[in-house]
C-alpha cells in the first residue's frame, strides 16, 4: 500500500487538529497510520485514492468530515498567456509521443511543500505512470524558462547538465553513469538513435523525459511559478496525472494556466477539467446501507465528502470533483455517503421475515433410506 508523509506542523496549520485528534479521525477517511515519528506521520492509503498521496488531498476530505468546510471545490483554469506553448517534433511519434502541460503562478513554497510535491510526483510515477512507462512528470521553475518550449529529439552525443551531476554530460553518459539513466534508460527505444529533450526558445534544456531534469530549472523555496510537463505513451494516464497535479497545486494556492500543445496536425489546449455527474437512487442508498436515511442526511453527507448534490424525484444528481477518478459506479457514491454519515453510526436493521413450512421432498426419503 502507498504511504504519504505529513509533518505535524502542517497538520495543525491546515486542520487545526492536535495529533491525537488527527489520528482518531483519519480512519473514517480510509487512512491508517503506518509510522509515527518525532516530527511527522506516515499514513497508508488505498491506491484508488491516489489524491491522498498529496497531504492537501487528505486535508480536503478531513475538513469536510469534521464540518470545517462543505461542498465541492471549483477550480479555475486560466487560458494560456502569450508564449505558453509547447511545440512537438514529429520524430517523437515513435519515441515518446504525447505531452501535456500547465503553468502554476504565484505560489509560496516552503521546503516542506517542495518535499510534498516531490513525494507525490514519485507516487504518481509508481502508480498511474507505471514506473514512468505510461507517463512521467517534469516539474520546473518557470521563471528560468524562455517560452515557447520545444519537445524535440537529440542524438546520443547531445550534452546538458542533469540534476545530480556537477557538470554537463552527454546523453550516452547519462544512460551509463547517472542513477536515473541506469534505472529508466530502457524506457526509451534505442533503435532510432534519438532521445526526448525538452528545451526553451534559447535552447536551454529543461529535461530528458522520462529520465532526468536539467539542473537549470531546479525548484527551490524562491520559486514562485512552475511549469509542469507530463510525457508518455498513454494519454489517459497523462491526463489523470495532470488533473491530480493541477488540483493539488491549486490547493496550495497556485493560479493554474493552460498551455497550448502544438502537434504537426493539431493544437490542443491543456489541461481540461471535467466535473462529471452521476445519478444515485434513494432506494439504492437505503438498500446498501441497510438503514432508513432521510434526504437531508444524504445531501449533508455528500456535501461533507466534497460533492455537489441535489435531489429530484427520489434520485440524487451528484457532481463529482475532477480528481475523484475512483468514482466509477453509484456504489462508490454510497460508500462515500457512509463515510460522510460516519460508519460508526450505521447499524443495519434486521427486517422481519416470514416463513412457511418447507415442502417434504422425495429426495429426503431417498437419503433417509
Amino acid at each position: 500500500m502507498p504511504t504519504t508523509k505529513i509533518y505535524y506542523d502542517t497538520i495543525l496549520k491546515e486542520t487545526g487538529m492536535e495529533i491525537d485528534e488527527f489520528i482518531e479521525v483519519i480512519p473514517y477517511a480510509g487512512l491508517e497510520v503506518d509510522e509515527i515519528a518525532e516530527e511527522y506521520l506516515k499514513l497508508e492509503y488505498t491506491p484508488n485514492r491516489i489524491d491522498y498521496g498529496f497531504p492537501y488531498g487528505i486535508f480536503k476530505t478531513l475538513r469536510g468530515i469534521t464540518d470545517m468546510e462543505r461542498g465541492i471545490l471549483k477550480y479555475t483554469l486560466n487560458p494560456p498567456k502569450k508564449g505558453f506553448q509547447v511545440v512537438v517534433d514529429n520524430s517523437l511519434k515513435v519515441i515518446r509521443p504525447y505531452i501535456s502541460c500547465f503553468v502554476v503562478k504565484n505560489l509560496t513554497l516552503s521546503e516542506t511543500d517542495i518535499e510534498y510535491i516531490i513525494n507525490f510526483q514519485e507516487d504518481l510515477h509508481k502508480t498511474i505512470g507505471r514506473n514512468r512507462r505510461k507517463a512521467s512528470i517534469g516539474i520546473h521553475d518557470f521563471t528560468k524558462v524562455e517560452p515557447p518550449i520545444y519537445y524535440v529529439t537529440e542524438k546520443i552525443s547531445f550534452k546538458f547538465h542533469p540534476l545530480g551531476f556537477e557538470r554537463e554530460i552527454s546523453i550516452k553518459d547519462i544512460l551509463k553513469m547517472h542513477p536515473k539513466g541506469i534505472e529508466y534508460g530502457d524506457l526509451i527505444p534505442k533503435k532510432y538513435g534519438r532521445f526526448p529533450i525538452l528545451k526553451d526558445s534559447q535552447d536551454m534544456v529543461l529535461s530528458m523525459p522520462p529520465i532526468i531534469n536539467s539542473i537549470h530549472t531546479q525548484v527551490t523555496p524562491d520559486t514562485k511559478d512552475l511549469f509542469i510537463d507530463v510525457t508518455g505513451w498513454d494519454e489517459n494516464a497523462i491526463n489523470q496525472i495532470l488533473v491530480l497535479l493541477l488540483t493539488s497545486l491549486a490547493d496550495l494556492g497556485g493560479e493554474i494556466y493552460q498551455v497550448e500543445v502544438a502537434y504537426s496536425d493539431k493544437i490542443i489546449k491543456a489541461p481540461q477539467l471535467e466535473y462529471s455527474q452521476m445519478v444515485v437512487s434513494h432506494d439504492l442508498i437505503q438498500g446498501l446501507l441497510g438503514m432508513d436515511i432521510t434526504k437531508n442526511d444524504v445531501i449533508n453527507s455528500l456535501e461533507r465528502m466534497r460533492f455537489e448534490v441535489y435531489e429530484k424525484d427520489g434520485n440524487y444528481i451528484v457532481t463529482i470533483p475532477p480528481y475523484r477518478f475512483d468514482i466509477l459506479h453509484p456504489v462508490d457514491i454510497v460508500e462515500d455517503i457512509a463515510i460522510g454519515i460516519g460508519f460508526w453510526k450505521i447499524k443495519p436493521e434486521m427486517k422481519a421475515m416470514y416463513y412457511s413450512e418447507a415442502k417434504h421432498l422425495d429426495i429426503e426419503d431417498f437419503i433417509h433410506d
